[in-house]
Order: C-alpha cells, then sequence, then structure tokens
C-alpha cells in the first residue's frame, strides 16, 4: 500500500516517468492488477542474495544491492514510507542531481580518523580510517537516492558489509545500510554533491 500510494503521488506530478517496485512474498497481492497497472511500469521480484548474507538474513541489505536491480541507465530510489506532494514534478529534482554518480541525503562531514564514537552511531567511524584508509566520511541518509549505473558505490559498501571488519550496532532485522553506503562512496572517491 505504501509503495502505490508513493506511485499514484509521483505519476500524478510526473506521468511519464517509469516507476519499478522491488517486491517480494506477494506484497501487491491485495490490489487488483488493473490498480497496479495503472501507476506501477515494472515489478522486480527480489532475489535471495539481496537479504540473505554471510552474516545471516538482513532486511536492509538490499539497498547495497540496488545497483543490481534496476533496469535503468539512472536511477531515483525513494523508500516506500514517503509521499511525493503534488507540487513540482520528479523531473525538477532529477534535474539538480543528474551527472552526478551517487547523490544520497547528505548530513555531515566525518574525520574518520579522529572521530570520537557518539551514542547513536551505527558503527565507529575510525574503524573505517584503522582497516580501509578512509580519512573522511559522510554521514548519510538511503531513504532518497541517486545513482547512475556504473558507479562503484554499492560493489564498494557491499565489501565492506562483508569483509564485517566494521563493528556495527543491529537494528530490526538486519543493520543500518547508510554506514556501509557512506563506505562505498569514499572507497569510490565520491564526495556528496551537495549537504
Amino acid at each position: 500500500f505504501y509503495a502505490f500510494n508513493l506511485a499514484v503521488g509521483l505519476k500524478r506530478v510526473s506521468p511519464s516517468i517509469p516507476i519499478t517496485v522491488i517486491t517480494s512474498g506477494g506484497a501487491f497481492s491485495q490490489l487488483e492488477k488493473k490498480e497496479i497497472d495503472s501507476v506501477i511500469d515494472n515489478l522486480v521480484e527480489a532475489l535471495p542474495q539481496w537479504t540473505t548474507t554471510k552474516r545471516g538474513y538482513d532486511v536492509f541489505y538490499n539497498k547495497l544491492c540496488l545497483d543490481q536491480c534496476t533496469p535503468y541507465e539512472k536511477t531515483l530510489y525513494l523508500d516506500v514510507d514517503q509521499a511525493w506532494i503534488a507540487r513540482r514534478p520528479v523531473e525538477d529534482l532529477l534535474s539538480i542531481v543528474e551527472g552526478n554518480p551517487f547523490v544520497s541525503v547528505t548530513y555531515k562531514e566525518i574525520d574518520c580518523k579522529n572521530y570520537e564514537r557518539e551514542k547513536g552511531d551505527w558503527i565507529d567511524y575510525k574503524q573505517f580510517s584503522e582497516f580501509y584508509g578512509i580519512d573522511k566520511c559522510f554521514t548519510i541518509s538511503s531513504e532518497i537516492m541517486y545513482f547512475e549505473s556504473g558507479t562503484d558505490v554499492f560493489k564498494n559498501a557491499r565489501k565492506v558489509y562483508e569483509d564485517n571488519k566494521i563493528e556495527s550496532r543491529k537494528f530490526g532485522a538486519g543493520h543500518a545500510d547508510e554506514p556501509y553506503l557512506s563506505g562505498g562512496m569514499a572507497l569510490s572517491k565520491i564526495d556528496p554533491a551537495f549537504i
């Protein structure tokens, strides 16, 4: 229902923008096919390897695999628990971020070498420096991301996750994806387009 409502908002302001939803377990079984087809162009069934890792089941790992499941050269990813307020078309946002290989909501720059862990941090950012030689990274939010095909951010994020060198706090049924994406950005030498 969240995905359907978000798609309705997006199509209202940008009717020609293609929308793909990653789904699993018959998530759309309570909607009529006609309803789904009216706003959603493509459904991608989630593959088990997007949530089953060496560390076990991790629902958030799928965000580290977005480069593997998008059918587009340029992707604007939105978490489904959002709404698009029908005032401006999606193209307005795309015109701001287009041409950047990876853009997410970015909060602040972190000096990894000298970082003192704060209560609430998903990871100890100092470990990025210790294990990967990363001097700076950024705290991000992955609820909204734009990326272009060919970016190494996701591949590098999966590497940091799978190396399992960074101590991370559990979050629900997995580990928060943002610190790994932040590490992926740093290893890919991508600074945010804006903070």
